[in-house]
């Protein structure tokens, strides 16, 4: 469960619109970029987002100007309840009524840093969430989150934007200092690509490229599961040429990756060494090799080793 604090309206966007449903979606908002049912915008050039919109359900997930911290909205049709939740895998994120104006009710709430790369995890890793208020519920997809969140990445690169974590790389690697050596020499590896490989791609595949290049900071992966998340219709959509391509262009180790997925399932549940390996090797589970599933339970400590 996430420790969240009360959002004030009009901190995540001070020149936001709070005008009811109609009006939620300020007209100055460009997008650059479209997955699904998610939008990477940017706001009057400075502030920038991720949205969601469908059925009279607005969300939008934002870093703060300080950066200290990612604030998330979401506007339903005016409601008597005073909270709701956002649920994403066995993340919940309490949300806060903030107001109700011309028929649509905000509800609110800030992500403190040191659960922001849980909860990007879960927003860009599953492919649903739920959005609960009051005896009202709404799944929410979260297809598309990825793609996203590396549209906004390569915006702010090819504009120099300083934009603060997590939307660019910079800043996610910044946010990853905290992390183990096995989990660094997993992530930092991720976005290398050779200059000869990186030439002949695609622009598909350079886009695949940026959503694995992401996933892989985020959370660990193995070959086949990240080929999997890339090319499914619950992930990113795109051929599963295109997302095998991108993934073997990276220089990923892993056995790496092995011993981080291996550490996120004993943070959240009691495994047997046994048990975790196959959880690791399953077609159903992470999809690692039987040696790198091995490795991955042993390093982490599954096994009495450590």
């Amino acid at each position: 469960m996430f420790k969240s604090r009360v959002l004030l309206a009009g901190l995540l966007f001070p020149g936001a619109v709070y005008g009811g449903l109609d009006t939620v979606c300020a007209a100055t908002e460009r997008v650059v970029e479209q997955a699904g049912d998610w939008k990477g915008v940017l706001l009057d050039e400075s502030n920038l987002a991720l949205t969601f919109s469908q059925d009279g359900v607005v969300i939008r997930i934002a870093p703060s100007a300080s950066g200290d911290y990612i604030a998330m909205e979401a506007h339903v049709p005016a409601t008597e309840a005073v909270s709701a939740s956002f649920q994403a895998g066995k993340f919940a994120l309490p949300l806060r009524r903030i107001s109700t104006v011309n028929g649509a009710t905000l509800f609110g709430a800030e992500i403190p840093r040191d659960t922001t790369r849980d909860f990007i995890h879960a927003l860009t890793a599953l492919p649903n969430g739920l959005l609960i208020w009051g005896e009202n519920q709404k799944t929410i997809s979260l297809s598309g989150t990825s793609s996203a969140v590396s549209g906004l990445d390569f915006y702010a690169h090819e504009h120099k934007l300083n934009l603060p974590a997590p939307f660019t790389t910079d800043s996610v690697s910044d946010a990853a200092t905290t992390a183990s050596e096995e989990e660094q020499s997993a992530i930092d590896p991720a976005g290398d690509v050779a200059g000869s490989e990186q030439r002949s791609l695609t622009v598909v595949q350079h886009n695949a490229v940026r959503s694995a290049t992401n996933y892989l900071r985020m959370s660990g992966f193995s070959r086949a599961g990240l080929i999997q998340q890339l090319s499914s219709d619950a992930g990113d959509g795109y051929s599963v040429a295109d997302a095998t391509i991108a993934v073997d262009s990276l220089d990923v180790d892993w056995n790496d990756n092995a011993v981080r997925s291996a550490k996120q399932y004993l943070k959240t549940s009691g495994f047997s060494c046994r048990g975790l390996i196959q959880q690791l090797s399953s077609s159903a589970g992470e999809q690692y090799t039987i040696k790198q599933a091995t490795y991955g339970a042993h390093q982490a400590g599954a096994c009495g080793e450590n």
